[in-house]
């Protein structure tokens, strides 16, 4: 049996991205064996709709060079991660779960780690957190065949459920359960920092992930959907260990709320 770890995304100039890997087999089989189909998507979630297949090739092979990420990079809020998936050379079947996906990022610190961890339980909802869906909204794929033109290169009508107003086809990526926190009240320090605040917005305390973006959603347990305004985040040696989202709550007659939501 094989199994795929250690991954690692780094770049030298955005035009391309070179991901390596290793690959541990157990028992009396050879790693010659075995491929691996490495898989491309904005969003780190384990199911294999969420991503594109952009090679495939030996597992000993350790590494690979993706050269069509050209300005990918030069998108302010997109997030690329990466994830192979081992399968038998013989019969193509692939093997096991989706291996933990991975994006460019500085490694993690102790103090970095021990800060995630202690954070993680403040947003725990035995100790004031509660539970929330995130749809991460796409950026890139294929444009709507309903809404879409593309002359003007905009939608031409609103509620669409082929793209749910996003201009691409499915609109989000499958659903992330993250523990996070709501603010209640809004302090003037607050309105200081955000720009174009109106009343019932709110301040959304969450970990490092996922990377939040502008127009992402998130569900409450009580079914509103928060679209998300603005991202402040804290970093620790350039790596993000705490997001402040500015939210908004939308309408009940917005479109997202025909997403059906599963707790």
């Amino acid at each position: 049996m094989i199994s795929i770890s250690g991954m690692n995304v780094v770049t030298n100039d955005f035009t391309s991205f070179n991901i390596s890997w290793g690959a541990t087999v157990t028992g009396s089989e050879s790693i010659g064996d075995y491929g691996v189909f490495l898989w491309r998507g904005e969003t780190p979630t384990y199911d294999t709709a969420s991503y594109t297949n952009i090679a495939s090739g030996l597992a000993s092979d350790y590494s690979y060079r993706d050269a069509t990420v050209s300005g990918f990079r030069y998108h302010q809020w997109r997030e690329i991660y990466y994830t192979a998936i081992p399968h038998e050379l013989a019969t193509i079947t692939t093997l096991g779960d989706v291996p933990t996906p991975d994006a460019i990022d500085t490694d993690m610190d102790n103090q970095a780690r021990e800060i995630i961890r202690r954070e993680a339980y403040t947003l725990d909802p035995r100790y004031g957190g509660i539970s929330t869906k995130i749809l991460k909204r796409k950026t890139y794929g294929t444009h709507c065949t309903t809404c879409w033109d593309a002359v003007i290169q905009r939608q031409t009508t609103d509620n669409c459920q082929e793209c749910w107003d996003t201009g691409w086809i499915g609109g989000y990526y499958p659903l992330l359960t993250q523990n996070a926190m709501l603010s209640s009240v809004v302090k003037r320090t607050n309105l200081l920092e955000w720009t174009e605040w109106q009343a019932g917005d709110r301040v959304m305390t969450l970990g490092p992930y996922p990377h939040m973006a502008p127009r992402d959603v998130a569900v409450d347990e009580l079914d509103q959907r928060w679209v998300v305004k603005a991202v402040r985040s804290t970093q620790k040696g350039l790596y993000i260990i705490n997001q402040n989202a500015h939210m908004r709550l939308l309408n009940r007659d917005h479109i997202i709320y025909d997403w059906a939501i599963t707790w």
